[in-house]
């Protein structure tokens, strides 16, 4: 049972900064253009990915406070 608690805590912190932006697509380079801007941190890495069926661009940041997050911005079609 404890390890089920556990589990569900690291599921919670690993998805708890995961944003979807509500928009027409990016590109990869508008994706870690608007991060940065949103985060004032460092892109650390970035991939593209399905999440429920739509493309998302999914960047790793580093952000200001030391906190590594993932974003993920609507893909273009």
């Amino acid at each position: 049972m404890r390890i089920m608690k556990k589990l569900a805590i690291v599921v919670f912190l690993l998805l708890a900064p995961v944003a979807i932006a509500q928009d027409n697509g990016k590109s990869m380079k508008q994706a870690v253009e608007k991060v940065k801007k949103e985060t004032g941190g460092q892109v650390l890495s970035i991939t593209e990915t399905t999440i429920g069926g739509q493309r998302v661009i999914r960047v790793k940041v580093l952000d200001k406070d030391g906190v590594v997050r993932y974003v993920n911005v609507k893909a273009k079609p």
